[in-house]
């Protein structure tokens, strides 16, 4: 079966279990993308593996792509590894609810199957018409060197939960407020003394929620915290706050391309989840 990829998402083909769909990607003279397929995909069934993050033309990539592909004739089946400008997750006077936006760009094509890979938030299969997909392996094999599964905020709660049902661990919920836009105050209860934690979420951006919960965890006596999260953004002064933050390791998967050392951060590929994928 072809796997098609998107520039963004280029790094999760040189080990792909498919063969590798060819697409010529150019510019005109005033910057439009120009796209072409070069691949005969009549009647037969493919992959994209695409990504929307900023800029823009990321999304519009895979969208002029997904349309030269239907309008070839190919069955095409879209794996989103990572959902941009979803950030606006509410809907609020004067503000777009933009994923409800980007859902319109996907409505238009008649997909055989659309997954998103650990959407920001579940509630989005309401404005979206996907199939939400999470790869537990990535955190099972976290999970299984710790005695407690951490939800950093609500947002990670029902995340946190599946994963420690899967290997039988503790969970622990913690509160967090923002009583300003850039500020995270965050609160727990129950014992923490002398136990590994792992704490697990969809995406570290800032880096602000997951250091401050790592740093009063530290302080209520944990003997090891570690983190881990499917998207790995990394916006801000993030790394500065990770070197200086009582994790001992940041895990994220290369859902978007990863480009940075970093003492504290490892990286795990997807390669192996995409491929499993791409065989259903």
């Amino acid at each position: 079966m072809k796997v098609f990829f998107t520039r963004c998402v280029s790094h999760l083909a040189h080990d792909s279990g498919g063969e590798i769909g060819i697409v010529l990607l150019d510019h005109y003279s005033d910057g439009e993308l120009r796209v072409h397929i070069q691949d005969e995909v009549q009647g037969k069934e493919v992959w994209l593996i695409g990504a929307t993050p900023p800029p823009a033309e990321n999304l519009l990539e895979v969208c002029l792509i997904l349309d030269a592909l239907c309008a070839a004739g190919a069955k095409v089946n879209l794996l989103i590894t990572y959902f941009g400008y979803a950030r606006q997750d509410t809907i609020k006077k004067g503000e777009p609810f933009s994923v409800a936006v980007l859902s319109r760009f996907f409505d238009q094509f008649p997909l055989k199957s659309f997954w998103v890979l650990h959407m920001h938030n579940p509630k989005f299969q309401e404005a979206v018409r996907f199939e939400s997909i999470i790869n537990y392996v990535f955190f099972d094999q976290l999970a299984k060197q710790v005695d407690v599964i951490v939800a950093p905020d609500k947002g990670a709660i029902q995340l946190a939960t599946t994963i420690a049902k899967r290997n039988k661990k503790e969970t622990l919920f913690m509160d967090k407020q923002r009583p300003e836009i850039d500020e995270v105050v965050l609160d727990f209860g129950g014992d923490v003394n002398g136990k590994k934690l792992l704490i697990v979420d969809d995406m570290i951006t800032t880096a602000r929620t997951i250091t401050q919960a790592a740093q009063l965890l530290k302080d209520a006596g944990a003997d090891m915290i570690s983190g881990a999260a499917t998207h790995g953004i990394f916006s801000g002064d993030a790394f500065d706050l990770l070197e200086k933050s009582s994790l001992e390791k940041l895990y994220v998967t290369n859902s978007i391309a990863q480009h940075y050392q970093h003492s504290r951060i490892e990286t795990i590929s997807l390669i192996p989840f995409i491929n499993k994928l791409v065989a259903i």
